[in-house]
This record gives structure tokens, sequence and C-alpha cells, in this order.
């Protein structure tokens, strides 16, 4: 995965889950790489975390919060 960061020259929006195994795992090997670290801070990578939600986005406010965020990201191109 940090591969095909690194090599994507696009911009990307992670989005973030805060009760989430699988996303504690990542950050978790974020926060002791600098490879990774680097990636996070790049200008073309915007990240919004929301810290209620699980793996799944289960409920409809986190969907609805995900899809304003999509969408502001994208205008913002």
């Amino acid at each position: 995965m940090r591969e095909g960061f690194s090599r994507f020259e696009g911009k990307t929006l992670l989005i973030m889950s805060g009760r989430d195994l699988t996303a504690d795992e990542f950050l978790d090997t974020v926060s002791g790489s600098r490879d990774w670290q680097k990636i996070l801070h790049s200008p073309s990578l915007t990240r919004r975390d929301l810290a209620p939600a699980d793996h799944t986005f289960s409920r409809r406010d986190w969907r609805d919060q995900i899809a304003t965020w999509s969408r502001d990201w994208i205008k913002s191109w």
C-alpha cells in the first residue's frame, strides 16, 4: 500500500474512522515509518478523521459526513 501511495501522482482523500481496529493498525504502522509520514504530509493528500465512526461507517450521519467531505474535496480541484 505504501508503495502504491508513493508512486501515485494524483490527489488522495483519506478518511479514517476512530472505532476501527484496521485503522488503528494502519496508524500504528504509519507512526513508526518515515516513508509513511512523508506520504501523509504530502500536499496532494487530504485526511479527514471521523472519530466516533466504525469501520463500515454504519450510521447514516457518518455516511452523510463522508459524502459532504467527498463532495467538497472533489469541488476543491
